[in-house]
């Protein structure tokens, strides 16, 4: 994820069917991404935030790190209470983590998503393939956090022997 990338998001929000403007933003970026979302939010939408790979992400280890951390940190967006009930628009946190007790309801919610929700049917979205070969560069990407989709590691191919 780019800073360049994340100044151009408002314009491809807006680039979208609908001119830009939603029910519901789901946003596991956090930053300049979640200010744009929140922008976008048509009045009574909605925003889930699940994630902060824009601004804590992605940046490798040790000082790098800690030079991502800390700016991303102190940049975050800020939100103005009034604004939400003015224009009747919420934001919503989510963590998976607090559901791990909740045994019951997460089969629950499975049990649907998979046999309603029509996820045994679709194909998952692959963001890349890597051979086996290239297992170190596949894990480098997934760390970088540029990755859309599940990054793939065919077992018994190498990079030259498949199509892509």
């Amino acid at each position: 994820i780019t800073r360049r990338s994340e100044r151009e998001y408002p314009q491809q929000l807006a680039a979208l069917p609908g001119g830009g403007q939603f029910a519901c933003v789901l946003d596991s970026l956090g930053g300049g991404y979640f200010s744009a979302g929140l922008q976008s939010l048509e009045q009574m939408g909605r925003i889930v935030h699940f994630g902060a790979t824009s601004s804590y992400g992605g940046a490798g280890g040790g000082l790098r790190k800690w030079l991502t951390l800390v700016p991303g940190y102190l940049l975050r967006p800020k939100l103005d209470p009034g604004e939400l009930v003015g224009t009747n628009r919420a934001v919503m946190g989510f963590n998976l983590i607090w559901l791990t007790e909740r045994i019951a309801l997460l089969n629950k919610e499975l049990d649907a998503m998979l046999t309603r929700g029509g996820l045994l049917t679709r194909p998952p979205a692959v963001g890349r393939t890597f051979g086996f070969d290239e297992l170190p560069q596949a894990l480098h990407f997934l760390n970088s956090g540029q990755s859309v989709g599940k990054v793939v590691v065919e077992v018994g191919s190498s990079h030259g022997e498949r199509d892509e």
